[in-house]
């Protein structure tokens, strides 16, 4: 990797691809942007920044002196924390957790508060949990 040129008032960032970078942002592994200095690119794992659609933050430089970003998930830590203990019995369906974690980032996206979102997915869940134990019941 060639270290760029700097450029006042810009910081050079290399995009790396991370345990949870999305399958359709692996494209961008290995490309390196300036940033305006001081734009917000998030400033840990639990607090992503965004830069090109892609949730990520810094960590730490490459040899040649230029900040790491790595992609991450849509979803910050939390949700996937959340999501990921809903159920009393774990996922059996990993495809099901999948479609929660799915229907989530995309609320992320559309700007919904994440407490909301907790509430709401919690609310959806318990009532299909609730639904199904009683048509189990039914004779």
């Amino acid at each position: 990797m060639t270290t760029p040129t700097p450029i006042s008032g810009y910081t050079f960032v290399v995009l790396t691809a991370g345990p949870d970078t999305q399958p359709e942002h692996m494209q961008y592994d290995g490309v390196i942007l300036a940033v305006p200095t001081g734009s917000d690119i998030g400033s840990s794992e639990t607090s992503p920044g965004r830069m090109l659609g892609v949730r990520g933050y810094p960590n730490g430089t490459t040899e040649t002196g230029l900040l790491r970003w790595v992609m991450s998930s849509d979803l910050p830590t939390v949700a996937k924390s959340f999501i990921h203990n809903m159920p009393d019995t774990g996922w059996v369906d990993t495809n099901a957790e999948q479609t929660y974690r799915e229907m989530v980032r995309e609320m992320i996206n559309r700007g919904i508060p994440m407490a909301d979102i907790g509430v709401l997915v919690t609310s959806l869940h318990n009532a299909s949990i609730a639904n199904e134990r009683m048509h189990a019941s039914m004779p």
